[in-house]
Formats: C-alpha cells, sequence, structure tokens
C-alpha cells in the first residue's frame, strides 16, 4: 500500500506508481494503483525466496525446497561456500542465513542469488539508468550496476 510501494500475491509481483499525483487518482477513482506487474517463473519464485529471506532472517531450507522443488545447496553451493570463507553467510542443513558481518553486505550477497534471466535485464537497463535522478531512481535496478 502506498506510492511506489511493491509487493508479491500468488506469484505475481507487483509495484505500485511512483507518482503521487497519478496514485491519488487512482485510488479516488477505484482502481489499483499498480504501475507494472508480472507474473514469476517458478524458478524466479525460488531465487526471490531465497533473496529475500536472506535479507530477513535467514531461510528454513527445508521449508523453500519443500515449497519450490529445488534445493538450496544444489543451486548454489558454490556461491555459498565462497561467503562462508569470508564470514558472510552461515549454513546448516537446515538454515541459511546472513551473519552479522553478513547483514552490513546483505545487499552485495543477495545480488549473487539473482537468475540469469535478471541479470541480463538487469545489465541491458543499469547503463540508461542515472540513479541520481529522481524520475528515475525508481527503476533503478542496483543488480546490473553492482555486477561490472
Amino acid at each position: 500500500i502506498g506510492v511506489s510501494s511493491f509487493g508479491f500475491i500468488n506469484g505475481h509481483q507487483y509495484f505500485n506508481t511512483p507518482d503521487i499525483n497519478e496514485y491519488n487518482k487512482q485510488v479516488e477513482s477505484g482502481k489499483l494503483p499498480v504501475w507494472r506487474a508480472a507474473k514469476l517463473t517458478p524458478r524466479q519464485n525460488f531465487e526471490r525466496a531465497v533473496m529475500f529471506g536472506l535479507k530477513s532472517r535467514g531461510i528454513d531450507k527445508r521449508t523453500v525446497e519443500a515449497k519450490y522443488e529445488r534445493r538450496v545447496d544444489a543451486e548454489y553451493g558454490g556461491k555459498i561456500q565462497k561467503f562462508i570463507e569470508i564470514g558472510l553467510l552461515e549454513s546448516t542443513s537446515e538454515h541459511l542465513r546472513l551473519t552479522r558481518l553478513g547483514e552490513l553486505f546483505a545487499e552485495e550477497v543477495c545480488n549473487h542469488f539473482v537468475g540469469e534471466d535478471v541479470r541480463k535485464k538487469a545489465n541491458r537497463t543499469a547503463m540508461l539508468v542515472d540513479p541520481k535522478n529522481p524520475i528515475q531512481r525508481y527503476n533503478y535496478n542496483m543488480i546490473g550496476h553492482r555486477l561490472r
């Protein structure tokens, strides 16, 4: 709820309009103020669950694996090990979470768990967006800029 907010319902990710006047106009006319929406693939839902889970309290591997029928360690084993070695992640057979140090670098760590399709799209658009421009910032994707 709100200008520039985003959410996730039934496998769809949506973004509300970033313009306050347009947002108010839509709400006052009884319409949803959705600017963009996309149906995510099962793989994208899995990646999203891992990334957002890490950004919060970590993930219960068994729950994620049962829901998405993908194994966290099989999908990300090399990346997980790399971040364990430098002290940013901790992993057991049941959980994957950021360490206290890892919490300071949550965005950077989580960006490594993004899928190839998202990475390609971010790389295509990253050079076209000025993160300092307040109009473009809404559509600013840090992934494309950080992966260079």
